[in-house]
């Protein structure tokens, strides 16, 4: 069962196929309507660091912003040694809204 259940929404992300405002109206609505915590750029990062230290399994990320933040995928010689990924092979959950992420 997911307990930490994340949207990331950063207003100063670059823009992506999924429009600034309906990001912020679909992160609203995640937050009012189904208890996730809305969460920026730093704080996601630190979410998922902790969810790789803990329990990975127990998380799950809506990415609202469809530009993946660079700390999360800058591993360019171990792709799969990255933040984000680290994070999914631990079983943490991430649904995307936009186009293909990498």
């Amino acid at each position: 069962m997911v307990f930490n259940k994340i949207a990331y929404f950063n207003e100063d992300a670059a823009a992506g196929w999924v429009d600034k405002t309906v990001g912020k109206e679909l992160a609203n609505i995640l937050m009012d309507k189904f208890s996730y915590t809305v969460v920026d750029y730093s704080k996601l990062i630190q979410v998922i660091k902790d969810a790789i230290n803990g329990n990975a399994r127990d998380y799950a990320i809506v990415f609202v912003n469809d530009v993946v933040p660079y700390e999360l995928f800058n591993n360019d010689i171990d792709p799969m040694n990255s933040l984000l990924m680290r994070f999914i092979a631990k079983g943490g959950v991430v649904t995307w809204i936009g186009d293909v992420p990498f």
